[in-house]
């Protein structure tokens, strides 16, 4: 059943998810959400379901934000990435 839901969402809805990086949660005013209210339509889900992540680090935050798991789950923990065929960062 689980599976099925998401396969339909996934067919009939998008989402974007856009992230300021550096941005400070009090900089988003109503000035701001109005220029962008007629491109896009808003939706911070259900307030029982709002999970806010205090992460600095860019990486880990927004692999929080898109699993929804915390970085001690995901093992995101920082901004540099080691590619192990070409030994370097």
């Amino acid at each position: 059943f689980l599976l099925i839901s998401i396969v339909n969402l996934a067919e009939s809805s998008k989402v974007l998810l856009i992230s300021f990086d550096g941005f400070r949660h009090d900089l988003l005013n109503e000035t701001m959400v109005s220029i962008l209210r007629p491109h896009f339509r808003f939706s911070f889900g259900k307030k029982e379901k709002i999970c806010f992540r205090m992460l600095t680090v860019t990486a880990a935050n927004h692999m929080s934000i898109v699993t929804g798991l915390t970085e001690d789950k995901h093992g995101i923990i920082g901004n540099f990435f080691w590619d192990t065929k070409k030994q370097m960062m």
